[in-house]
């Protein structure tokens, strides 16, 4: 075992749970799908390509955004995915060096460009592990010097001081961090540790054509690692003395979709149809988040308006802007709402905003596309005062995107 290596591995029925191919052990869990849309063991992101081409209504979803980001309006369609993928994949590999058998981190707090980071680092046999934005400095420190072969960490500017605590005060010659890119287009690269933009690298070099490989063959599919998951193991003082991680090959995290979808909606196995709008703040780093919500998008036709954060205000003028009848939120979130309604006239006009004339609508007003919210729990409480607020909004217990079929559907 590798200096280092984690001295346990959590392992998932669902799942094959293996150290990264060069490694001498590989525990093989796998159940079979009998899901007939997702058959094709080729590897990722090429299977989502294929699963998303398929979609009965192809031609209309290829022309609507997978992502928008609420913040700045940036959309990213289905050729924008695939091509900045592309793009990024040889950046990674002639820039970065990065190649097969190598290990990606994201730190940052949710934004459209995670999903693409993901996939461009699937395309080149990379893994990938997803960091939670709340992460300190005594947590990152721990996990970067565990993670097996990490070559870059893809972070924003909300975490960047953390990192800076991190990184900066060491001489590279006595720690061996990774290459750190920023992902905002906004932030100015300031001294090391911060190498690169990730606009950077989707800039295409003279020379340099866009990376494509040959779909993978079975075996290369379940024995690449595509995904970590990761857990602390703490003492009685909350102290730090190990981390858990599990091992998802590509295969796996495949097996492992179709089994989840199976169980959480098996009428809807074949009404595989583009879904309209959903507001969500992407939390790709909760376990298991990573694959499935990518997968949602291009297996099940989901597409997201993405926030960074929830802030109440904020999504009442994202559900009026654009329509939205679905919202993915979190009990946390659930609650904040509630205590904003509460806490404001939801008959009375709002007050203007910056820079713009009064607003003569009122937050029911805003409110009134809203719909379906998208939650995995909540309390009875809960949706007993949401019920009381927005009468016409209806809880489902399920992540978007993953109940679609018809006796499957809100209220249903």
């Amino acid at each position: 075992m590798a200096p280092g290596w984690p001295r346990r591995q959590r392992r998932s029925s669902s799942s094959s749970v293996h150290e990264p191919s060069n490694g001498a052990q590989h525990t093989d869990l796998r159940r079979q799908s009998s899901e007939p849309i997702l058959t094709d063991f080729r590897g990722l992101p090429e299977h989502l390509y294929q699963a998303y081409e398929r979609l009965p209504d192809f031609a209309a979803a290829s022309n609507r955004p997978l992502l928008i980001s609420a913040g700045s309006g940036h959309e990213l369609e289905y050729a924008q995915f695939r091509s900045q993928t592309a793009v990024l994949a040889t950046s990674m590999i002639h820039r970065l060096a990065i190649s097969t058998g190598d290990t990606v981190a994201m730190y940052s707090t949710p934004n459209i460009d995670t999903p693409v980071v993901s996939a461009a680092a699937w395309l080149i046999g990379a893994s990938v592990v997803a960091i939670p934005p709340e992460t300190n400095a005594e947590e990152l420190d721990f996990l970067v010097q565990r993670l097996h072969h990490l070559r870059a960490l893809f972070v924003n500017r909300e975490v960047l001081p953390t990192v800076m605590q991190v990184f900066a005060p060491r001489q590279p010659s006595l720690y061996r961090y990774p290459i750190v890119v920023v992902v905002d287009a906004t932030v100015q690269v300031p001294t090391p540790p911060v190498n690169v933009t990730l606009q950077d690298l989707y800039t295409a070099q003279p020379g340099e054509a866009p990376y494509e490989r040959n779909p993978l063959t079975r075996v290369e599919a379940q024995d690449h690692t595509a995904v970590i998951y990761n857990n602390f193991t703490r003492d009685g003082n909350g102290q730090i003395v190990d981390v858990d991680m599990v091992y998802m090959s590509h295969d796996a995290v495949i097996n492992h979709y179709n089994n989840s979808i199976q169980r959480q909606a098996p009428s809807s196995l074949l009404q595989r149809r583009p879904l309209p709008l959903a507001y969500s703040v992407l939390r790709l780093h909760y376990a298991y988040h990573l694959h499935r919500i990518i997968f949602d998008i291009f297996s099940r036709g989901g597409n997201y308006l993405v926030a960074s954060t929830f802030d109440p205000a904020e999504f009442v003028a994202m559900v009026y802007h654009y329509r939205l009848e679905h919202a993915e939120l979190i009990s946390t979130e659930i609650q904040h709402l509630i205590e904003y309604l509460i806490a404001r006239d939801l008959t009375r006009s709002q007050p203007p905003s910056s820079g713009s004339g009064p607003n003569p609508l009122s937050i029911t007003d805003m409110l009134s596309p809203l719909r379906y919210i998208h939650i995995e729990t909540y309390t009875l409480e809960q949706a007993q005062d949401l019920n009381a607020l927005l009468s016409r909004v209806v809880l489902v217990r399920a992540r978007f995107g993953s109940y679609l079929g018809p006796s499957d559907q809100p209220g249903g």
